[in-house]
């Protein structure tokens, strides 16, 4: 009897919850997601669509991000109550790798000028989606200290401004519908778009060995080191989730539940192809280089997980990336 009582308790303040946090954002809500030919854009439309929702704006967002002004009227006109921006997508195309700082600067600036309108005009919710070569801390590894001298390090350094000019936001002007959404090792179909290099590089090496008949391929990364490989769907999944039922003020970490070493990557491209030469390695560096922070894994709160495992999407990747080849 007691187990009943304490199941229907549970049941209810579970219904309760999901009640709380739908009534944030109903059906007829504005929400805009960024475009400017960025590859989370797509898969996250059709989730809002597949969720029920009507009312996204997608299109191009039609400012400069880097013009306050500008920025605001947008905010004024179209009256978003949820914005998607991939912050560092929209201005990494200014990124002149002989002026760290000038990125680094207009990166910050754009992340202000957004904060700012969100305050001015009541913005329910604003999702940073911040890609980088950062992880969730893992308790057997050491916390990796950047090192400044590495050009890399530029990226990284915006990324993580990014999340304290959110905190800072949240402290000052009690912003609570900010959310920083830290992910790491993207992948998708569109190699000029994607977050987390990686994948593609291994993918594309791969295949372009196999469809130009070469017996052997170099492939500059450690095969022992693991990743948590994500599929752009899987991100799409959690940027809804995360708009709709997330309410805390804590950075959020998106990534694979489950790591995969690079060479079972590599294995799993040789077996699709049948590739019949020879895979080595060269690495820049041995071991892991990852750097590792105490962020808050997403499945830790709304119980989302990846679906999409590189088993999976492995072959599938790679007969779209040969198809665009042969176009």
């Amino acid at each position: 009897m007691k187990f009943i009582v304490k199941l229907e308790i549970k049941f209810l303040l579970i219904l309760i919850t999901f009640i709380f946090y739908s009534s944030c954002f109903d059906f007829a809500s504005r929400i805009y997601v960024a475009d400017r030919g960025n590859v989370l854009v797509e898969p996250i439309v059709k989730q809002f669509q597949k969720d029920g929702f009507a009312n996204i704006l997608s299109e191009d967002c039609g400012f400069d991000i880097l013009n306050k002004k500008e920025v605001e009227v947008f905010f004024e006109e179209k009256q978003p109550e949820c914005v998607i921006f991939s912050l560092i997508h929209l201005v990494e195309h200014n990124f002149d790798f002989g002026k760290p700082l000038f990125f680094i600067e207009r990166t910050l600036l754009a992340a202000i000028n957004l904060l700012h309108a969100a305050v001015k005009y009541k913005t329910k919710k604003v999702l940073f989606l911040i890609s980088s070569e950062i992880f969730s801390f893992n308790k057997k590894k050491e916390n990796r200290f950047l090192d400044i001298n590495d050009l890399k390090s530029n990226y990284i350094f915006s990324n993580l401004m990014c999340c304290r000019l959110i905190q800072a936001f949240r402290e000052q002007y009690n912003l609570n519908c900010a959310l920083a959404v830290v992910t790491c090792d993207v992948y998708g179909d569109k190699r000029d778009h994607m977050y987390g290099g990686l994948f593609f590089d291994i993918i594309r090496n791969i295949c372009d060995a196999h469809l130009s008949g070469k017996k052997s391929v170099t492939l500059r990364c450690d095969p022992k080191t693991e990743r948590h490989f994500l599929y752009i769907d899987d991100v799409a999944r959690a940027a809804v989730a995360l708009t709709r039922y997330y309410e805390s003020s804590n950075m959020v970490y998106v990534g694979a539940t489950r790591s995969v070493p690079v060479e079972h990557l590599c294995n799993l491209a040789v077996q699709h192809l049948k590739y019949k030469g020879k895979v080595s390695y060269h690495p820049l560096f041995k071991g892991d280089k990852s750097q590792y922070l105490d962020l808050f894994p997403i499945h830790n709160y709304i119980g989302w997980s990846d679906l999409c495992s590189v088993e999976k999407m492995v072959p599938l990747v790679i007969d779209s990336y040969i198809k665009s080849k042969k176009a």
